[in-house]
């Protein structure tokens, strides 16, 4: 007998990913993780990082609300006609992330954000293939 991932279950793994996501961003935000170890090492100010990962920020807690609605946790208006399309944009941004990490020239970012972003982009598409 085939047992597939249920869309419940998909959001809450990408909501539990999302926190620890969160997490980390508000501990670089109050500059508790170097901040040198994200974005590719490309920012060079403090006030570079505090808008980049203010905007990360709000982006993951979007993504998390994202999840819960196509994943059913949460009750919505949001037709499905919307939240389809969103659900595959978020795992679309996830991909180009995934390649992104993938080229990092930091170590932390390829080898522990590359995969963290392909689970979530293949968990965004399941989302969006099962969303009712």
């Amino acid at each position: 007998m085939r047992r597939s991932l249920s869309p419940q279950y998909a959001a809450r793994i990408i909501i539990g990913l999302l926190l620890a996501m969160a997490a980390l961003h508000v501990l670089i935000l109050c500059e508790v993780v170097p901040w040198t170890l994200v974005w590719g090492g490309q920012l060079e100010t403090v006030a570079q990082m505090r808008l980049f990962e203010s905007i990360a920020l709000v982006v993951t807690l979007f993504a998390g609300w994202l999840a819960a609605v196509g994943g059913g946790l949460r009750p919505t208006t949001l037709p499905t006609r919307v939240r389809k399309p969103l659900l595959w944009a978020m795992s679309a941004y996830l991909l180009l992330n995934t390649l992104g990490n993938l080229f990092s020239h930091h170590a932390v970012e390829r080898y522990a954000f590359t995969p963290l972003a392909l689970l979530l982009a293949l968990l965004y598409a399941h989302l969006a293939r099962h969303t009712p």
